[in-house]
């Protein structure tokens, strides 16, 4: 879904990034690590659309998820972001340990965006032909 999002917005001109959490949060430590933070951020801020998927699904240490408070902060009234996350907001904490990051994030990202719930079962088991298991990798 959310990659169909930004197909959408590149066929619109729209310069887009679509990255999982884990993916954003390890490239953010590395420019921290090497110096390269500022010029990372400049670079995300040129996106006019930053994709970000599965956040939640790995946990991260703190400082990574201070590095995208701040990415989520500066982005806040001037560019989009749009994320996918298997996680209710009362379990944020989960993602962010400090619950006023928790609190500020979910702020910044519904105060003029939308919120959309899915539930039912995965698209990919649905897809599954029955009684088989599914595969191991």
């Amino acid at each position: 879904m959310l990659s169909a999002l930004g197909l959408a917005m590149c066929m619109r001109g729209y310069r887009v990034l679509f990255t999982t959490a884990a993916e954003l949060l390890i490239r953010l430590m590395d420019a921290k690590r090497g110096g390269t933070l500022e010029r990372q951020y400049r670079s995300l801020d040129r996106m006019d659309v930053l994709l970000i998927d599965e956040l939640g699904y790995i946990p991260f240490e703190r400082e990574a998820t201070d590095l995208l408070f701040q990415l989520i902060s500066a982005r806040y009234e001037r560019r989009t972001i749009a994320l996918t996350t298997n996680l209710s907001f009362e379990h944020w904490t989960q993602i962010f340990p400090d619950e006023m990051a928790a609190a500020g994030v979910i702020d910044r990202l519904v105060h003029h965006g939308s919120v959309f719930v899915f539930s039912g079962e995965s698209y990919r088991l649905r897809s599954r032909p029955r009684g088989k298991p599914p595969k191991s990798t």
